[in-house]
């Protein structure tokens, strides 16, 4: 007889996100779990109490590897510019999970109290993102590296707002852009209007 493996929190949300990419945020609940990881409906509820607790998880999970992901740039790039732009390379690779936002956002209208929270803690995130990319274009302007007749904060915006553009290409593509030439093209935009 086999022993069922064991099953822990970060498989859950693994396997939530799986089925968010493939089928939708309606199509998330404990039975689709439970026989994404093979395991028994019950399973999933050792985690979460339900399909909105679930959902948010996901959420937290994606936003904590974007911001990990510009953290970890910043951690490995000789300037504030080359921290840039490997984050918006990295975000490349995470395209497929930042897709997964706008879905649970729709799938929140209407919702209940957790789910319409969700868009609320999008927001929170997207402020705490563009105050980390808004801070290293402040240290990229004292190191030189910019434009000094740009405010920071308004470089952060275009910033975010080409990356948006680049994930929304790639969406709406259904995944058939190539990934590399939209960031190198997202990039050269970007760089083009901030350098000295």
């Amino acid at each position: 007889m086999g022993t069922m493996r064991k099953v822990k929190r970060d498989d859950v949300i693994e396997a939530v996100l799986e089925i968010i990419l493939e089928d939708g945020p309606d199509k998330v609940g404990a039975i689709a779990v439970a026989r994404k990881l093979g395991t028994a409906p019950q399973i999933p509820y050792k985690f979460f109490t339900g399909r909105e607790e679930m959902l948010d998880a996901a959420l937290q999970a994606i936003q904590q590897s974007v911001v990990g992901s510009l953290l970890s740039a910043e951690r490995h790039a000789k300037t504030p510019l080359e921290a840039l732009r490997i984050f918006i390379n990295q975000g490349a690779e995470l395209m497929p999970f930042i897709s997964v936002i706008p879905r649970l956002l729709i799938s929140s209208q209407g919702g209940g109290d957790s789910l319409s929270a969700l868009a609320r803690r999008v927001g929170e995130r997207e402020a705490e993102m563009e105050r980390h990319i808004r801070r290293i274009l402040t240290e990229a302007q004292a190191d030189g590296q910019v434009r000094h007749d740009i405010a920071p904060h308004e470089m952060s915006r275009a910033f975010l707002g080409c990356a948006l553009q680049m994930y929304n290409h790639w969406a709406r593509s259904n995944g058939q852009v190539n990934v590399k030439a939209e960031v190198e093209a997202v990039w050269e935009q970007f760089h083009t209007k901030v350098a000295t």
